[in-house]
């Protein structure tokens, strides 16, 4: 089980990376898991193509046993619970082994990726910048692990 986060642009301040890693941090003994930062380019048009440079040269798509998430404001809501039902039923009933989430740098991703995605989620009703979902999306990977174990991390 392997959960990969792509992020297009460096995070505006380090603060957005520290806390970043203590998610990373909590998640690693349990899951595999990896942070990724691509340089951001004037335009979606050459980000996109660093993306998928990027997801396609590791054979992402190979035999569907690797998904790609892309976040995106009009994607599909989850609620904790159910994210976290979802990504692990995904790893232990559908027989995928690595899950690839994509944030859009300032200009989001383009129609075209989101079209190659396997699913598209939103984080919330409101826009947030690209730090904050991926610093709020690496905090709901360790609460669906905690959901998932019973932690008492996840107390709603």
């Amino acid at each position: 089980m392997k959960i990969k986060v792509i992020k297009i642009g460096k995070p505006a301040a380090k603060e957005y990376e520290s806390l970043v890693q203590i998610f990373v941090k909590r998640l690693s003994p349990q899951i595999d898991c990896e942070s990724i930062i691509l340089k951001a380019h004037a335009g979606v048009e050459k980000s996109q193509k660093e993306l998928e440079k990027h997801l396609f040269r590791d054979g992402v798509k190979a035999g569907g046993q690797q998904l790609i998430v892309g976040l995106d404001e009009n994607g599909t809501r989850f609620t904790s619970v159910a994210f976290s039902r979802f990504l692990f039923e995904k790893f232990e009933d559908s027989g995928v082994r690595a899950v690839n989430f994509v944030i859009g740098g300032p200009y989001g991703l383009s129609d075209e990726f989101k079209a190659q995605c396997d699913l598209k989620i939103r984080l919330s009703d409101f826009v947030m910048p690209s730090d904050l979902a991926w610093l709020v999306l690496w905090e709901q990977l360790y609460r669906a692990q905690a959901i998932r174990q019973g932690s008492p991390y996840h107390h709603a």
